[in-house]
């Protein structure tokens, strides 16, 4: 626990944890693991966990609702599943791809929509109350791997090995713009604050150059590095603020980015 540099939960070694995430809230704590298990556990405090086995083995992508009530789970080579967090863990749904798995997906601030990006290099926009597919995007040639909504809910940033940023309406899956980018792959877009702005995570992939991250503003399109007098080493919105970390010496130093 950060506030208080205790130890709240410990995982095993084996089955292997392959991807985690926190609740939008911060109550939540899920990992994905190499046995399709998912477990969600109370970041503190003794509320009860909960974990299920999925036929999805490798569980990489989990993505809790904004109100918590259930999560998205999916492997690379499976489509997404929706499942239901209040009382015993249920399957709602199973979202489309005409081949491979979900890599990343987003949820509206308001919750109603739920926006994926799968190996077939579509991007589909689902109606979270039925679950039903609305729209489907397919302007890209290449995965992508980093997505959002804005912070106002009015746009969705997307972007991965293609040479642009796109922006899409997620009221009729259209393309509204493209911004330009470095040459290296987004992985991560994370919005924050109330003017615009974004942080865009790239690597390198040919692995010769470290990650290194920008700051997009959507509304007038310009770009700015992300500086800081160490390399960071991660990257998170809470309450609207971006917040980043890196390592001094065996010290974690994290930060609000302003």
């Amino acid at each position: 626990m950060l506030s208080s540099g205790t130890t709240e939960r410990t995982f095993g070694a084996e089955p292997r944890i392959t991807g985690y995430n926190y609740s939008h809230d911060g109550r939540w704590f899920a990992v994905g693991l190499s046995d399709g298990s998912v477990e969600v556990v109370p970041a503190s405090g003794t509320a009860e966990a909960k974990r299920w086995k999925s036929d999805t083995r490798g569980v990489g992508t989990l993505e809790f609702l904004p109100d918590s009530s259930g999560i998205v789970v999916a492997a690379l080579d499976r489509p997404g599943q929706i499942w239901d967090l209040r009382g015993t863990p249920k399957q709602l749904a199973t979202l489309h791809s005409d081949f491979a798995g979900l890599i990343a997906c987003s949820f509206s601030p308001d919750g109603k929509l739920l926006v994926t990006s799968d190996g077939d290099t579509a991007v589909r926009f689902y109606d979270t109350s039925t679950w039903k597919m609305l729209h489907e995007y397919r302007g890209v040639t290449l995965e992508t791997f980093g997505m959002a909504f804005t912070i106002d809910g009015k746009h969705v940033l997307i972007g991965g090995p293609d040479d642009h940023i796109t922006v899409l309406d997620p009221a009729t899956g259209a393309e509204l713009q493209k911004l330009p980018k470095d040459d290296d792959v987004i992985f991560q877009i994370l919005p924050f604050g109330s003017d615009g702005r974004a942080a865009i995570a790239y690597f390198d992939g040919d692995g010769r150059k470290p990650p290194h991250q920008s700051i997009w503003n959507v509304n007038n399109a310009k770009s700015i590095p992300l500086s800081a007098n160490r390399p960071l080493t991660g990257g998170g919105i809470v309450g609207g603020k971006l917040w980043v970390s890196s390592s001094n010496g065996k010290v974690l130093d994290i930060w609000v980015y302003e």
